[in-house]
């Protein structure tokens, strides 16, 4: 009975955090600029990020970075960050994400979208790269919009 409860006040607050995600009245309409920043995409309105000015630097194995990073985009707090990650490239389900490691095997990242690459493209799986991108928010969803020249795979050794 205790776990039912537990499991039934769970699945409230996932609901309740969820419901709370919307906008508020107060903030203006984003929806038009929350495309990718290729040259096609970019609206009249907005302009394009400065990539010159990064928001966020994430050394390869930052893995404390990254859960930061994380948190700020999930909380909408990093919308149209410009970042710079220093990651490994992997592929999860149909997406692909550049993630950092904290040494036992635990890893977070953050959806990874190259612009105009389809799935031959992509670094190989587990690659090490380095990212220079813009945080998208689309709906509830969020990722890293990076233009194929500024993703540049690691060599090893």
């Amino acid at each position: 009975m205790k776990k039912l409860i537990v499991v039934l006040l769970a699945l409230v607050l996932v609901l309740s955090l969820v419901a709370c995600g919307g906008k508020s009245a107060d903030e203006p309409d984003t929806d038009k600029n929350d495309e990718s920043f290729t040259d096609e995409s970019i609206n009249e309105d907005a302009a394009a990020p400065d990539l010159s000015k990064v928001d966020y630097d994430i050394a390869f194995g930052d893995f404390d970075a990254m859960g930061e990073l994380q948190q700020k985009i999930g909380n909408f707090e990093a919308e149209n960050a410009v970042l710079k990650i220093d990651g490994i490239c992997e592929k999860i389900g149909s997406s692909y994400s550049i993630m950092e490691e904290d040494g036992t095997g635990k890893k977070l990242g953050v959806t990874l979208i190259v612009d105009g690459w389809t799935d031959a493209d992509y670094p190989a799986d587990g690659a090490h790269v380095q990212i220079l991108g813009v945080v998208i928010t689309d709906g509830l969803s969020h990722y890293i919009s990076v233009l194929p020249e500024n993703i540049t795979v690691v060599p090893e050794g």
